[in-house]
C-alpha cells in the first residue's frame, strides 16, 4: 500500500494553505505529522481523505485518485476532534451507519473493541464526554479495517486512561494488520512514543521528513556547568538555541566534538554532556525564529 502525494496545492480564495507538497506514505508505519496551528495539518488530512477536492497536484492511493473515488475512500478511516453528531443518536445507530458505508466493516471487532473499552452502545453518543466520544469514533475506524488511519488530534480530551487505551489500540492495529497510519497532534511525546518517521510542514510545504531516530541524530542539545556564571556563546560558530540559567549553559550543536567540548572546559566548564532531542525540542528548535523573543 502506498499513498502518494505530489505537488498538491489547496486554497481558501487568495491564502494558499498546501502549497505544492509532495509526500508518501509507505505501508505499515506509523507516521507523525507536525506543524505550528494554521500550518494546513487539517487540511491535508482533510484532502488525503478525499474530503476536500486538490485545487492541482495529486493525491493516490495505489496509483488512484481517492477524491471521488468510493472503492478508495473506503479503504481510509479519519478521526478528528471536530466530529459533530445528530442529536439522539445512538453508539449502536452509528456503527451500523458505518457497516452500511464500509463494506469491510467488522461488526464482532466493533462489538469486542467496545466491551474492551467498557463502553456502552444503546447509549446516546452525546451523553458520553469529549473523550470518549473521540474513542468511539476511533473504535468506529478501527472497526472498518481501513488500509490506511489518518487521525487528527487524537489525544484531544483524552484523561490519562483513556490515553493509555487509545495508544495501546493504535500499536495493536499496526503490529496485527499492517494499518498505515497518519496523526497529526500537538502532543509531541505521544507522537514520539509511537510514531517512526514525521513529517514537518510548514508553510504548506514539508519541510523536513524522514525517520524520527534518523533526525534526532542531526542534532543534539549540549548541556555544561560551570564553576561560576556561565558564559555567553551565542555567537560562537556553529551553536544555536542558546539558553543560560546561572552555572548552567544549554544550547543545540549538531553534535559534541573534542574541538567544542576544549573549548567549552577552556571556558570554564567542569562537566559537559551531549543528549538527544526530544521530538518537541526538534519541532523548537526548526521554528526558533518565531518564539525566541519570549525566552
Amino acid at each position: 500500500m502506498t499513498l502518494e502525494v505530489t505537488k498538491l496545492t489547496k486554497a481558501y480564495g487568495k491564502n494558499v494553505v498546501l502549497d505544492r507538497l509532495s509526500l508518501t506514505l509507505e505501508g505499515g508505519h506509523i507516521h507523525a505529522l507536525v506543524g505550528e496551528n494554521g500550518a494546513g495539518k487539517t487540511t491535508l488530512l482533510n484532502t488525503l481523505a478525499g474530503i476536500y477536492r486538490p485545487d492541482s497536484g495529486r493525491v493516490l492511493l495505489d496509483g488512484k485518485p481517492i477524491f471521488d473515488n468510493a472503492q478508495a475512500k473506503a479503504r481510509i478511516g479519519f478521526v478528528t476532534a471536530g466530529n459533530t453528531y445528530p442529536v439522539g443518536t445512538s453508539v449502536a445507530e452509528l456503527a451500523k451507519q458505518h457497516a452500511c458505508i464500509y463494506p469491510k466493516f467488522d461488526m464482532n471487532k466493533w462489538e469486542t473493541l467496545m466491551e474492551r473499552a467498557k463502553l456502552t452502545p444503546d447509549k446516546s453518543i452525546r451523553s458520553y464526554s469529549r473523550g470518549e466520544q473521540m474513542l468511539i469514533s476511533i473504535l468506529l475506524n478501527l472497526s472498518i479495517c481501513p488500509d490506511v488511519l489518518l487521525l487528527d488530534e487524537p489525544f484531544a480530551g483524552l484523561d490519562p486512561v483513556l490515553r493509555k487505551i487509545v495508544f495501546s489500540l493504535l500499536v495493536e492495529e499496526s503490529a496485527e494488520h499492517g494499518t498505515t497510519m497518519l496523526i497529526s497532534s500537538h502532543d509531541l511525546s505521544e507522537l514520539e512514543r509511537l510514531c517512526e518517521t514525521v513529517f514537518f510542514l510548514k508553510n504548506g510545504k514539508i519541510e523536513r521528513g524522514g525517520s524520527i531516530d534518523e533526525l534526532k541524530a542531526e542534532y543534539k542539545r549540549i548541556q555544561a556547568i560551570f564553576a561560576g556564571d556561565a558564559p555567553d556563546i551565542s555567537e560562537w560558530r556553529g551553536v544555536k538555541a542558546v539558553e543560560r540559567a546561572g552555572r548552567v549553559l544549554r544550547f543545540v550543536a549538531n553534535e559534541l566534538t573534542d574541538e567544542l567540548r576544549e573549548k567549552l572546559e577552556a571556558a570554564g566548564a567542569i562537566a559537559v554532556e551531549e543528549i538527544d532531542l526530544s521530538l518537541e525540542e526538534m519541532f523548537l528548535h526548526m521554528n526558533q525564529s518565531r518564539w525566541e523573543g519570549f525566552r
